[in-house]
């Protein structure tokens, strides 16, 4: 008899208690954690090997001459843009600092307009009161004259 009949023989003994068994199934253990990271690795590997040849194709691409050309017409072309937008802006700018100037000066003239209006009413209403009293004055000499006229007439 072998040793594992020898061993289980007339035993109550499980396969877990069994050490040949148990060795078998570190054996499974570490072959599937080996597994596992021999397919991270891979897939790591794989994932490194893809990055480094779009690098090596963008590289290529940069280095093309055509491609540089492009890039160059590229930035002269927003460089035209750019200065041709700020002239604008700065052509903008200064028309509007024209008309606010412009406005500024209306506003002074207006308000200039209204306070000579405002002392135009001032001394008309003043006149208007010495007019007032001085028609009542001429109301009053023309009814004493009236009434002397009535008398002797």
């Amino acid at each position: 008899m072998d040793r594992m009949q020898a061993d289980n023989a007339g035993s109550n003994t499980t396969a877990a208690d069994d050490p040949q068994y148990i060795d078998y199934m570190q054996d499974v253990a570490m072959k599937a954690i080996e597994l596992t990271y021999i397919g991270k690795f891979a897939a790591e590997t794989e994932t490194r090997r893809r990055k480094m040849e779009c690098f090596a194709q963008f590289k290529a691409f940069t280095e093309d001459k055509e491609y540089r050309e492009m890039v160059l017409k590229y930035l002269a072309d927003c460089n035209t843009i750019w200065v041709d937008t700020e002239t604008r802006n700065e052509r903008r700018i200064a028309k509007l600092k024209a008309e606010v100037e412009e406005l500024e000066q209306q506003n002074e003239f207006m308000e200039r307009a209204a306070l000579v209006r405002n002392l135009q009413g001032d001394r008309d209403k003043k006149q208007h009161v010495e007019d007032v009293k001085t028609a009542g004055k001429y109301q009053a000499y023309f009814d004493l004259e009236t009434d002397e006229l009535d008398l002797h007439g």
